[in-house]
C-alpha cells in the first residue's frame, strides 16, 4: 500500500506519503521484489525501471493509464506522480530505483527529459531482462560497498534501458504541469492533515480552484477519487499501529482521521480485504509484514528468484 521504498533492500530509507525519499548510502541503486497488490499515487527524483514478473498491472503515470502484462517493462522518470494496481491475483513486481546523480554527469540523457514515455511494446525485453539478471547476480554476491562490477553493470543495464525510449505517441490526460502540481500539493497536503476532518472543499480554497474542476483534476491525474485516496492514505498510516502498539483499535481508528469505529472497520475490509483485528492477529502469528501491509509481500532478492526469473520469463521470451 505505501509505496515499496526498496523493502528487502541493504540500504534504508525516509518512508512518506506523496514524496517519497529515497536514500541511498554506498551503493546508488536499490532493487527490490514484491508480490503487490496496489500502490498508490507518489513520486520520487529516483529512477525507476519496474519489470513485471508474474501477472497484470495497470500504471497510471501522469494520468496516462496503461497495462502490463507478465515480462513488460515500466520506467518511471524522476518527480512523474505514478501509481499502480494489480488486475490479476498473485502478479509480482521486480523494481530498481537509479539515484539522480547517476545520470548527473550526462545532462543529454534520455533520462533527463520526462517528456518522453518508454514504450514496451518496442523493446528487446530479453536483452533487458538479462541486463537485469546481471545486475542482480552481482548484487547478491556483493556487500554493502558498491563495487567497479556493480557500477559498471548498473550503468550497462541503464544504457540498455536508454535504447528504447521514445517519444510517446500517445496523448497525455493532464492539461499541464501545473495540474500535475496541483494535485501533488494535495497529496502532501493530505499526508500532513489526515488526522483532521478534511475534505475535497478544504483543498479547493487552498488551490484557488472549483470543486468540481478539482474533482476531475484529481481523479485525471492520481486515478483516485479523493474519497478514496483519503480513506487509502488513513488505513496505510494504521497499518504500523497496528502491528507496533498495543493501542486498542478504536484509539488507532480516531488517530488516523476516522471519526468512528465503524467507518475505520468498513475502510479497512475494503482495503485490505480482512479486518484490523484480523490483520493484527496474522501479523503477530508471521504471516504480515508491517513496513508494506498485506497488499504488497515482500519477495527475497536471491538465487532462487534467479532461477524462477530465468525459468518463467528468460525461456518464454525465447519462444
Amino acid at each position: 500500500m505505501i509505496p515499496f521504498v526498496h523493502i528487502n533492500n541493504k540500504n534504508g530509507a525516509s518512508i512518506r506519503q506523496g514524496y517519497e525519499i529515497i536514500d541511498f548510502y554506498q551503493i546508488p541503486f536499490n532493487v527490490f521484489c514484491v508480490n503487490s497488490e496496489q500502490c498508490e499515487p507518489h513520486w520520487h527524483s529516483a529512477i525507476e525501471v519496474i519489470l513485471v514478473i508474474e501477472g497484470k498491472y495497470k500504471v497510471m503515470i501522469e494520468g496516462v493509464p496503461k497495462s502490463y502484462g507478465t515480462g513488460d517493462v515500466i520506467l518511471i522518470f524522476q518527480n512523474q506522480i505514478h501509481s499502480l494496481f494489480s488486475e490479476v491475483e498473485n502478479s509480482k513486481l521486480l523494481t530498481f530505483q537509479f539515484s539522480p546523480n547517476m545520470i548527473s554527469l550526462n545532462p543529454n540523457s534520455e533520462f533527463v527529459s520526462s517528456q518522453k514515455l518508454f514504450l514496451s511494446e518496442k523493446t528487446d525485453q530479453m536483452l533487458i531482462w538479462s541486463s537485469a539478471l546481471n545486475l542482480i547476480n552481482s548484487y547478491i554476491k556483493g556487500s554493502n560497498c558498491i563495487s567497479c562490477l556493480q557500477l559498471s553493470l548498473a550503468y550497462q543495464f541503464l544504457h540498455t534501458i536508454e535504447l528504447f525510449i521514445e517519444q510517446s505517441e500517445v496523448p497525455h490526460r493532464v492539461d499541464s504541469k501545473n495540474e500535475i502540481n496541483i494535485i501533488k500539493k494535495c497529496i502532501v497536503f493530505v499526508d500532513e492533515n489526515y488526522k483532521e476532518n478534511i475534505s475535497l472543499s478544504d483543498l479547493t480554497q487552498l488551490m484557488d480552484v472549483s470543486y468540481s474542476h478539482l474533482s476531475r483534476m484529481f481523479k485525471r491525474v492520481s486515478g483516485y477519487n479523493f474519497k478514496d485516496y483519503l480513506s487509502l492514505m488513513r488505513i496505510s498510516k494504521s497499518i504500523p499501529l497496528l502491528c507496533n502498539t498495543q493501542l486498542p483499535i478504536i484509539e488507532i481508528a480516531l488517530t488516523c482521521g476516522f471519526s468512528e469505529y465503524k467507518s475505520f472497520i468498513t475502510s479497512f475490509k475494503k482495503i485490505q480485504n480482512e479486518t484490523p483485528t484480523s490483520f493484527k492477529k496474522n501479523y503477530k502469528s508471521g504471516l504480515k509484514n508491517s513496513l508494506i501491509g498485506s497488499s504488497n509481500i515482500a519477495i527475497p532478492i536471491d538465487l532462487e528468484l534467479v532461477m524462477y526469473i530465468e525459468k518463467s520469463i528468460i525461456n518464454r521470451l525465447e519462444e
